[in-house]
């Protein structure tokens, strides 16, 4: 999916001017423990401005694909991503949560549980939800939403929970890259 896509475009728009908070993700979806701080860094400014050109304004929270570069599995990997996306203005973001892929709805529904269940009362979550799955969207949401209130938390944007107000930022000079378009 394109951000330049005129139906992605309308989409992400609405969302926005809901006041739905939106994030960065990286353009290509790359694993950036196996990437240069430089490529890290265009991953993110191709993207930043493409949210310029959609939105007018820049996302101030990052999640890595797949959370790479936050476990901990690769101490230099980890400390170069991290050192990378702060410098470049980024709350980086992960989810402990199951993420809703193309797995069996149940099977996600499990997680849930077994996550939740395991955690202290009142422990911080956020779950990743890939709104391009049909089952996602009509099925695990629905009920995580639902369950997630039953055991009594409240369901906010990340800058809520983390008790910060910025959202989105400005642009920084991006004129210098060159125009992506979602050509390969």
């Amino acid at each position: 999916m394109c951000i330049y896509n005129p139906k992605v475009q309308t989409v992400l728009k609405r969302a926005f001017n809901e006041g739905h908070q939106i994030a960065s993700h990286t353009w290509s979806h790359p694993q950036l423990t196996k990437l240069t701080v430089d490529d890290i860094t265009l991953e993110m400014t191709k993207l930043e401005q493409a949210f310029q050109d959609v939105l007018g304004v820049v996302p101030c929270y990052m999640r890595p694909p797949e959370g790479d570069g936050t476990f901990g599995h690769d101490l230099v990997g980890d400390q170069k991503v991290q050192g990378t996306l702060k410098s470049l203005g980024y709350v980086i973001t992960t989810g402990k949560l199951p993420r809703s892929t193309r797995t069996r709805v149940e099977a996600q529904k499990a997680e849930y549980t077994r996550v939740m269940d395991a955690a202290p009362k009142g422990a911080t979550h956020m779950a990743l939800h890939h709104d391009t799955y049909e089952s996602t969207v009509k099925e695990v949401a629905p009920w995580a939403i639902r369950h997630i209130k039953s055991l009594g938390y409240k369901i906010m944007p990340v800058a809520e929970c983390l008790v910060m107000q910025i959202r989105v930022r400005g642009p920084r000079r991006l004129d210098q890259l060159p125009h992506s378009t979602c050509q390969p």
